[in-house]
């Protein structure tokens, strides 16, 4: 398994032993959140850098989920994107905003 943190100044990810990471995921709870846009159809997107790698070389760090909340906060994911940087995991966010802002329940 790899673990990775985002560099903030770069904004790309960075291959760290398990320890580093720990301590930075421990400090930072919100560091992986790139966005976050909660709909008025009650539709929730959400891009997050990925930090904890099981596929070598799978290379896409980053991710878009879109969620619809069925009862109370248990959300169910509807649609998610992979991206291999931070500005594309952005224009995706933005891109599947659009898309469900569209929706009616």
């Amino acid at each position: 398994m790899k673990y990775y943190i985002l560099d903030l100044r770069t904004l790309k990810p960075v291959s760290v032993n398990r320890n580093t990471w720990r301590k930075r995921s421990q400090n930072d709870k919100d560091i992986n959140t790139i966005d976050r846009t909660l709909l008025p159809n009650g539709y929730l997107v959400s891009t997050k850098f990925m930090h904890i790698f099981c596929r070598p070389n799978h290379g896409q760090n980053f991710e878009t989920m879109v969620l619809k909340d069925s009862k109370k906060q248990n959300w169910k994911n509807i649609e998610s994107k992979m991206y291999r940087t931070y500005k594309n995991a952005q224009a995706g966010h933005k891109k599947l905003v659009r898309k469900w802002r569209k929706v009616k329940n």
